[in-house]
């Protein structure tokens, strides 16, 4: 079966999809074709890819070029499935003038939110989300959450043409992983650490961390206070970073480089906090529980389905207070026995198997069929 896959934005959440999904060997039998831009995807898929799994078509950082290189395959070769990654590609791919030569269907790996769509301007994107998504011959989503976005957001879709595929982990990895010695490496050896695996972007809700542990220090001494650790860069590290020079806290941080080994990471840290505001699907959830790693988490939309039931203490989004509260409350008296009595459950709910499977099963019907 070939399939040619299709992303605007190769990074986060999608790379993490393909390399999780795509390297298993039940895709070994697949001619794969990704075309997307090389943001840093041509080492990513050499790294975590077998030879020849995957065969990748560059293309410019830019709509117009990613059309013309599309266009290109498609006069020149044949494929049973178009499957798009992400919002942009879908959208970009449904553009195209002349009729698709096989099923389209799109991955969505974010969802929307109303502050995108206000006023005459966020109308007309809606609408003209909806008009490029109703070509689809199918929408999936990675989370019951992400579904009844979808839904809600794009109604012009047939309900009959969305699917939900609960996204997985490599849950084994993150269960048997040795921990990283955080407190040995970094002369920490009595303070608690908390890892913060997030990335610098609004989102993911590091601002309410850096207010939660100003709370915090007005409760503790600095020698009761807990280090947080952050790791990687980009997005709004220097305005974090700022903020918490600013908040007399640069003694409760410490920036780490990223890692590629993140199971010994989440291993090496006591608690783990995830305050976001939205997600797609909280994968870092799953890969924390399966780690048997304390975990404090937002109740937002798509990370919700996944903290219930479970040992995760769960708090509202945008509430540093609730936030601070937690910390304190794990601090003193630690729950790392339940999480670690839940750990063999997670490892089994959120295997990737299922997904793998799941998506193969569909790709099968959609060949047969021509549409799901």
């Amino acid at each position: 079966m070939k399939i040619l896959l299709v992303a605007r934005w190769p990074v986060g959440g999608i790379r993490t999809y393909f390399r999780y999904i795509y390297a298993q060997d039940l895709y070994a039998n697949y001619e794969l074709v990704l075309l997307a831009p090389d943001i840093g995807l041509q080492d990513f898929l050499a790294e975590y890819f077998p030879v020849g799994r995957i065969r990748f078509i560059k293309a410019a950082n830019s709509d117009s070029a990613l059309r013309r290189e599309l266009n290109s395959i498609l006069r020149s070769e044949k494929f049973d499935v178009i499957h798009s990654h992400g919002f942009s590609a879908g959208a970009l791919v449904s553009s195209l003038a002349q009729r698709l030569p096989a099923p389209h269907i799109m991955t969505a790996h974010d969802v929307f939110r109303a502050d995108q769509f206000v006023g005459i301007k966020g109308k007309v994107k809606s609408l003209l989300l909806n008009l490029a998504y109703w070509r689809l011959d199918g929408v999936l989503t990675v989370g019951q959450d992400a579904l009844e976005n979808f839904k809600e957001f794009i109604p012009m879709v047939s309900p009959e043409k969305i699917h939900n595929i609960d996204h997985g982990v490599d849950a084994q990895r993150f269960a048997s992983a040795e921990p990283r010695d955080f407190h040995k490496e970094l002369d920490l050896q009595n303070r608690n650490i908390i890892g913060f695996f997030g990335r610098f972007m609004s989102q993911k809700g590091l601002l309410d961390v850096i207010k939660a542990m100003k709370i915090l220090l007005e409760r503790r001494t600095s020698e009761q206070m807990p280090i947080v650790l952050t790791f990687g860069w980009g997005g709004f590290i220097r305005e974090d970073y700022a903020l918490i020079d600013q908040l007399g806290l640069s003694d409760y941080f410490r920036q780490l480089p990223f890692t590629d080994d993140v199971p010994a990471a989440i291993k090496g840290v006591d608690l783990v906090v995830m305050p976001s505001r939205w997600e797609a699907c909280g994968l870092l959830a799953m890969e924390v529980l399966s780690a048997g790693t304390p975990l404090i988490a937002s109740n937002c939309i798509g990370l919700r389905c996944v903290v219930k039931n479970t040992p995760a203490l769960v708090i509202d989004p945008y509430r540093p207070d609730q936030l601070a509260n937690a910390i304190e409350a794990e601090l003193t008296n630690s729950s790392a026995e339940s999480f670690a009595a839940f750990q063999p459950l997670a490892v089994e709910r959120f295997a990737l198997a299922k997904p793998a499977r799941a998506l193969h099963e569909y790709y099968q019907q959609l060949k047969e069929n021509g549409c799901v």
